[in-house]
């Protein structure tokens, strides 16, 4: 059987995206702005750009998606994801809160739990049952989160 997705949204991760970008930018110039360029120095570029372009692929976007039986929240292509059981969570009562920018992107831990988000701003707090734990939902559409959350019976 499968599920109706009650919510979807797909955010990009600017802050970390632009970073990356002006550093294999500063790469490319700094490399071909050199008098004696070489097979070595075209060799570090490349190792160099892999090297960041791992991170970027893993986690350019977060997307966050809400079926009636779980909560999935993905970055980048989708190697780092985790799952929820909409069972396992209270979705009667969510809180809006916000990340501080000095918070970060990504997967983060909080003092009471973890913040899933890509950008600094609204996040949704939402309790793990039987645990004295949340987790934390970057959203720009919180009040459609909160909507489609109602139309799950638990």
């Amino acid at each position: 059987m499968k599920d109706n997705i009650l919510y979807s949204e797909t955010q990009r991760c600017t802050l970390f995206n632009v970073t990356f970008g002006i550093v294999m930018l500063y790469l490319l110039i700094v490399c071909f702005s050199v008098d004696n360029y070489d097979a070595i120095s075209f060799a570090v570029l490349v190792g160099a750009l892999v090297i960041l372009i791992i991170p970027v692929l893993l986690f350019y976007r977060m997307k966050t998606t809400l079926t009636s039986s779980k909560l999935i929240i993905s970055y980048g292509v989708g190697v780092v994801k985790k799952k929820f059981k909409t069972t396992d969570l209270d979705l009667s009562k969510i809180e809006i809160s916000n990340a501080p920018w000095y918070y970060g992107v990504g997967i983060r831990f909080a003092k009471d739990g973890i913040l899933y988000n890509a950008n600094p701003g609204k996040v949704l707090k939402i309790r793990l049952l039987n645990k004295e734990r949340f987790i934390y939902v970057g959203t720009a559409k919180s009040g459609e989160f909160v909507e489609s959350c109602k139309k799950i019976k638990q």
